[in-house]
């Protein structure tokens, strides 16, 4: 058992009244620091020398024979978080508790979303296509990973990555279903004549089943041949309890596939399943085991943003408070980074960018207010006490510095 009292200074003691852990003079920002007012009870435990902890007293010393190991300074050194899970480290080899590379799949990893999931429940009674919508590593797969959870034990799950799909059509779409039960010969015979008629019907010998699409971006891409007689039948299938639809996009599907033309009232009913940054107690327990101290440090930099706090609970746990944290900290999201300011429009850019230093909501506009609330669901953008705001040094350092 650890008891974490933070690097404690004797000298100096780091108190700010805003910014991070950038506004703190480099040869402090080791130690314990305080932000106030919120850190108030903190600091005068500091000061008045009342820990939070209390170690109980240690019992006999044991002789322990020698051991071979590895020595903590013979560590790997970190490595970087891949933009998709190829070369990501195994997670069974990573010397520390956090996952910095894959999807969480295993539920002792999983934190939070409770909201999420509780609108997931709700949708499958409901008998809805559910969409997951959000940013890049903001946690979507690993949400569609907990799906089967929820669902009947003897359901039939076929896992879909959509980008891996030879083409964007309902016939692929339906081949790579038949593909996960490994049924796709007898799927592929059933559907030769190549009528529509045939493979809708080849759909429903697959049923009933459960289908988990990640990347569903990549259904709507420019040249798709989806049309609305496939996304009907589908959506009588799901009325019917014979099919559940769950997708992981960064877009709204319904929105995709209108700018091609092509509306369904099955992803216009559907549910969208916003995933955005973690509630504040999530990312608190995600670093809980770093110690107040360090634990303090992470949600700095990272806000509430879950790979984020992954990649900092790791650096952290395997060095400690490095000088250089916060810059290698930037450098591994900025390919993130990048591609959440792609996907917003001038308008967004510019309520981001007002927002770096904290904005009041009485001083936005209907419009604007709107805008930032979508931002938020996003986790772009955080709301509290009134005020609008950006989640993380690294991030708001990102957005003040972006064209």
């Amino acid at each position: 058992m650890l008891y974490e009292a933070g690097g404690l200074n004797e000298r100096v003691i780091p108190v700010h009244f805003e910014g991070g852990i950038e506004v703190v003079p480099e040869p402090l920002q080791p130690f314990t620091r305080y932000r106030l007012p919120g850190e108030y009870v903190r600091l005068y435990r500091h000061l008045t020398n009342q820990p939070e902890v209390v170690a109980p007293p240690l019992g006999e010393r044991r002789e322990l024979s020698a051991t071979s190991g590895t020595a903590a300074t013979n560590r790997r050194a970190l490595p970087a978080m891949p933009v998709s899970g190829l070369g990501a480290p195994d997670p069974a080899k990573v010397d520390s508790p956090f996952i910095t590379g894959p999807a969480v799949e295993r539920p002792e990893h999983f934190f939070g979303r409770g909201r999420e999931l509780d609108e997931i429940r709700h949708a499958l009674r409901e008998r809805q296509a559910i969409q997951l919508v959000g940013e890049t590593r903001m946690g979507k797969t690993w949400l569609l990973n907990r799906v089967p959870e929820l669902l009947p034990k003897d359901q039939a799950v076929a896992c879909i990555n959509a980008q891996g799909m030879s083409g964007h059509s309902p016939k692929e779409l339906v081949l790579a279903i038949a593909d996960a039960f490994g049924r796709r010969a007898e799927i592929e015979q059933a559907t030769s004549d190549g009528q529509p008629d045939s493979l809708l019907a080849g759909l429903d010998r697959l049923m009933p089943c459960t289908v988990l699409i990640d990347e569903g971006d990549a259904l709507a891409q420019p040249g798709h041949v989806f049309d609305r007689a496939f996304f009907d039948h589908c959506r009588t299938l799901c009325q019917g309890r014979k099919l559940i639809w769950v997708s992981a996009s960064h877009s709204d599907l319904e929105k995709l596939f209108d700018r091609n033309g092509l509306s369904s009232r099955f992803l216009n009913d559907s549910k969208r399943v916003w995933v955005g940054q973690l509630d504040s107690n999530a990312a608190d327990d995600l670093v809980s085991v770093l110690g107040p101290g360090l634990a303090t440090i992470a949600r700095e930099l990272a806000g509430r943003f879950a790979m984020g706090l992954q990649w900092l609970g790791h650096a952290l746990w395997q060095n400690g408070a490095q000088p250089l944290l916060s810059e290698d900290f930037a450098n591994a999201m900025q390919v993130h980074f990048e591609q959440w300011w792609r996907r917003l429009d001038p308008e967004e850019r510019r309520l981001l960018k007002r927002s770096g230093a904290s904005v009041a909501i009485a001083n936005l506009g209907d419009r604007e207010r709107r805008k930032l609330a979508a931002l938020v669901q996003r986790g772009l953008a955080e709301q509290d006490n009134g005020v609008f705001r950006l989640p993380g040094a690294a991030w708001r350092n990102f957005v003040a510095d972006a064209k």
